[in-house]
């Protein structure tokens, strides 16, 4: 009974032994595994002004890194838009042979005798108004010179016919001036144009051009803060500032004045006022080259302002390749020229009659070099 009682009480004792084994030795890897754990660190949150300005910088980089390529592929595109249509003929003259400078670019800048909006469609003939100005402007990229040919309104050449639908239906011989009336768009009027004057000066190629009316010179002329001339034809009896010897600054209507009047009771009225015209470009290129050094968009600024009273078939890109090339070259009064020649009245309305050798020699130092005979 006694062995029973003890064999009982031996089987507790273990079967406390193993619940006291499991409470005290159990917790002992939870603890180690406690032990072992790292505590993590909370991340430190960036203020938000340092994101917004961190931000902006990027941005500002993105925008100069893009506007830089934006600006050379323009450069790029301009480039080729202007010089691909270059000749590349060879004319003989006295015995020697010359070759057509590549690297020359020549534009048409005409000035219309209209004031209102230029229309892109007419449907009658004579309202796109006649060329007042007529200059030549050749960029030599290359030698970095700058030429202006400067041509009279009424110089004798042949002029294209058109029908009602702007079809060319022939040429007349009249003054140049008239050309730019025979186009049925503006467009037209100023391709006309500039083929009419290829012509006059023995087909030298002329890759773009640009027609202004009246309302836009002073904006051109006052976008540049005026220009200052010294008067060297008397208009006094109408405008008071134009005295012979007076240095006027011109300002809004007063420049368009300057370089559209004429007396019509002079037969060479035409060149007095192409003198003017050339007097009046060579200060404004000096004024616009100071400016735009210091503003390199405004070229572009004036070029947007002028849609309205402008017509032409240059582009941004072209602008944008043109104004550091010009900005490289030197002025001087020695970089207009008037076309040679005499004025005559005729049977209606005076005429300016070329001098064709005089003209050749001009075109071919402005334009063409001598061959080399080893070639």
């Amino acid at each position: 009974m006694n062995d029973i009682k003890n064999l009982k009480k031996f089987e507790d004792d273990i079967e406390v032994l193993s619940i006291e084994d499991l409470d005290e030795e159990e917790p002992a890897p939870v603890r180690q595994r406690q032990k072992g754990k790292k505590k993590k660190r909370k991340k430190k949150r960036m203020p938000v002004w340092q994101k917004v300005l961190i931000g902006a910088t990027v941005a500002v980089c993105v925008l100069l890194v893009g506007g830089v390529s934006l600006f050379f592929a323009f450069r790029t595109v301009g480039e080729n838009s202007l010089k691909a249509e270059a000749s590349e003929n060879r004319i003989t003259y006295n015995g020697k042979e010359y070759q057509y400078r590549e690297d020359v670019i020549n534009i048409l800048c005409l000035g219309i005798d209209k004031g209102e909006a230029m229309e892109k469609q007419i449907e009658r003939r004579q309202m796109l108004g006649m060329c007042d100005a007529i200059l030549l402007v050749s960029i030599d990229t290359k030698k970095d010179t700058l030429k202006i040919i400067a041509i009279p309104r009424d110089v004798m050449t042949e002029v294209s016919m058109t029908s009602e639908t702007g079809e060319v239906t022939g040429t007349e011989r009249m003054q140049l001036c008239y050309q730019y009336a025979y186009g049925k768009r503006a467009e037209q009027s100023g391709q006309l144009t500039m083929d009419a004057v290829s012509k006059l000066l023995y087909n030298v190629p002329i890759q773009k051009f640009c027609a202004i009316n009246f309302t836009a010179l002073p904006i051109v002329n006052d976008a540049i803060g005026g220009v200052d001339v010294e008067v060297i034809e008397d208009f006094s009896s109408e405008i008071p500032e134009f005295v012979v010897g007076n240095k006027v600054h011109l300002e809004g209507d007063l420049a368009l004045q300057y370089v559209r009047k004429r007396n019509k009771h002079l037969v060479d009225t035409v060149v007095l006022r192409t003198q003017r015209q050339k007097q009046y470009a060579l200060a404004f290129l000096e004024k616009a080259k100071t400016v735009v050094a210091e503003d390199m968009t405004l070229p572009v600024t004036i070029f947007q302002s002028l849609q309205e009273n402008m017509s032409t078939n240059i582009s941004i890109a072209d602008i944008t390749y043109l104004v550091p090339e010009l900005l490289e070259m030197s002025l001087s009064e020695d970089i207009i020229e008037v076309l040679p020649g005499e004025s005559e009245l005729g049977e209606e309305f005076v005429e300016f009659h070329v001098d064709a050798n005089a003209m050749k020699e001009m075109i071919i130092s402005t334009f063409y070099e001598e061959v080399d005979k080893a070639e």
